[in-house]
């Protein structure tokens, strides 16, 4: 937030914000060799939320109407994380006898995201 700030000027209204301030923002990261992704997440996404929740909370009204959709910048398909020979080794070094080994283990032959891996222990487990 700090960066957009500064480049927003400090003295600039959050009403006096507009779609081509915003993509002024998007320009100047894209400049900086940024990715979309943290483009999305750090300038398009994160003002939507502060001008959004602040109209909502009804601490400013008369809002610019920005389109933020046409703001979002395309994105590079997901990120793939694979874990290093060495990785996979700390791991199994650090795991105990505690019943997770054997879980943990199918997890990491079938690429059992974690989200589904805490479902399926239960919510109890982990």
């Amino acid at each position: 937030m700090q960066l957009i700030s500064e480049r927003l000027r400090p003295e600039k209204l959050i009403t006096e914000i507009t779609g081509g301030h915003v993509q002024r923002l998007i320009n100047e990261r894209k400049k900086d060799g940024v990715a979309p992704s943290t483009i999305n997440r750090t300038v398009t996404e994160l003002l939507k939320r502060v001008l959004n929740w602040a109209s909502e909370q009804e601490m400013v009204s008369g809002l610019p109407k920005i389109r933020w959709k046409s703001l979002k910048r395309k994105e590079d398909g997901p990120r793939e994380r694979v874990l290093s020979d060495a990785e996979l080794d700390s791991l199994r070094a650090h795991m105990t006898g505690d019943g997770y080994c054997a879980a943990f283990e199918f997890a990491l032959m079938t690429g059992l995201r974690l989200e589904n891996f805490r479902a399926a222990l239960g919510p109890d487990r982990l």
